[in-house]
């Protein structure tokens, strides 16, 4: 069983929270520290299989699903995976095989971040408290990844898997982090900090079935 971590905050005296809710207010100034370019913002679109449910086995059947991935998500991609990273992620990069997925589904994720490999922080101060903490410089990038059509291990016993539909987030997330380079390429002189992963999530969407002009008797508010 894993370590069960302290609640958020929970550390917190009266001066954090007093210094916490001033920049929450905009009364203490916050500032984002060595920002990413404008340019690792920008999306791009990709497509993966989803693990949610089984992709057709019909001869020509397009089964990667539209997401995006940032520029910054895709350098990371390129930098901290081995091999060819696209294959790796389950992922496409053409708009020709891939098609729209369910409404409300969002692709599970990887996030990476890198750090210098003689980085060794230096203490400051939280701006959003007055606690210290080391601080190293870092940077990150998260990419969907979704069912591999690759050769690909079951995750439990080792075994072979044979078809893009037995392959299952566990089978394929183990698989990646496997296939993570321990040096990556960019920036020079840099190692793997932290990885981090989200499965997929399905939410609710509201759908529109009439427009407003169809209905000619709006009808009383109901009765108590």
């Amino acid at each position: 069983m894993g370590r069960r971590r302290r609640p958020k905050f929970s550390l917190f005296k009266a001066a954090d929270w007093d210094k916490y809710v001033q920049v929450k207010k905009g009364e203490a100034t916050y500032t984002v520290k060595r920002k990413a370019p404008a340019e690792d913002k920008e999306l791009f679109g990709v497509g993966v299989v989803p693990f949610g449910f089984s992709p057709s086995t019909a001869a020509g059947a397009t089964i990667h699903m539209n997401t995006t991935i940032s520029r910054a998500g895709a350098k990371m991609a390129v930098s901290a995976i081995t091999g060819d990273s696209w294959d790796k992620l389950g992922i496409v990069r053409s708009s020709n095989e891939s098609t729209a997925g369910p409404a409300g589904w969002y692709p599970a994720t990887l996030t990476i971040t890198l750090v210098g490999v003689d980085d060794n922080g230096e203490e400051e101060t939280s701006q959003l408290s007055t606690r210290k903490y080391n601080k190293k410089k870092t940077r990150s990038g998260t990419m969907p990844f979704g069912r591999r059509s690759i050769a690909t291990p079951d995750a439990r016993t080792g075994a072979a898997t044979t078809a893009v539909g037995d392959r299952d987030y566990e089978d394929c997330l183990k698989a990646i982090v496997a296939s993570l380079n321990p040096t990556p390429t960019q920036p020079t002189n840099s190692k793997i900090l932290s990885k981090s992963s989200e499965p997929e999530v399905y939410l609710p969407v509201v759908t529109v079935s009439r427009w407003l002009d169809a209905l000619e008797d709006v009808g009383a508010v109901t009765a108590f």
